[in-house]
C-alpha cells in the first residue's frame, strides 16, 4: 500500500537522562567488593583527589602543598571530571582512590582473565593513574 509522509517520519527520540546512564555505571562498581561508600570516604581523605574534587565543584582548588605529579594527571583529564554520589568520575570511569587500587586489582585479577580482558574491564568501569601499567604488573605476578 501507499503510505503518506508523516507514517514514514520517525518517532521522536527520547534522550536519556546522562543521569541515569552514570547511576548504571555506578551499579557496577556497588557490585564489587569496594563500595561506592568507600570510594567516597577515601577520595575525600586523599590529599590529592580532595584537591581534585574541589576544582570540579568550585572551579578553583586550595594548594595547601607543592602540585604533585598525580594532581598535574588529573588536571589535564579536568574537562572530563564529575562528581557523581560523592565520587569522581573520568567520563564514565570511577576514579578509584589510591588506598583502594591494590584491591580493585585483587579483584580483577581474580577474575583470572588475562590481560588484555583485564584492562577492558577496567577501561569500562574505572580509572586511575597509571592504571595499564599496574593491570600489566599484577598479570605477570
Amino acid at each position: 500500500g501507499n503510505a503518506d509522509g508523516l507514517s514514514r517520519l520517525p518517532l521522536p527520540v527520547k534522550h536519556q537522562d546522562t543521569a541515569q546512564t552514570e547511576i548504571f555505571y555506578f551499579e557496577h562498581v556497588e557490585n564489587t567488593p569496594i563500595t561506592a561508600t568507600q570510594i567516597k570516604k577515601a577520595t575525600r581523605v586523599d590529599p590529592v583527589l580532595s584537591q581534585v574534587m574541589d576544582l570540579v565543584m568550585h572551579g578553583k582548588y586550595r594548594q595547601t602543598s607543592p602540585v604533585s605529579h598525580n594532581f598535574v594527571t588529573y588536571m589535564s583529564r579536568r574537562t572530563k571530571v564529575s562528581i557523581q554520589s560523592g565520587c569522581l568520575l573520568w567520563g564514565r570511569r570511577v576514579i578509584i582512590p589510591p588506598p583502594l587500587t591494590s584491591q580493585m586489582l585483587e579483584q580483577l585479577h581474580s577474575g583470572h582473565c588475562g590481560i588484555v580482558r583485564m584492562k577492558e574491564i577496567a577501561q569500562s568501569y574505572f580509572w586511575w593513574p597509571g592504571l595499564d601499567s599496574a593491570i600489566e604488573e599484577k598479570a605477570r605476578a
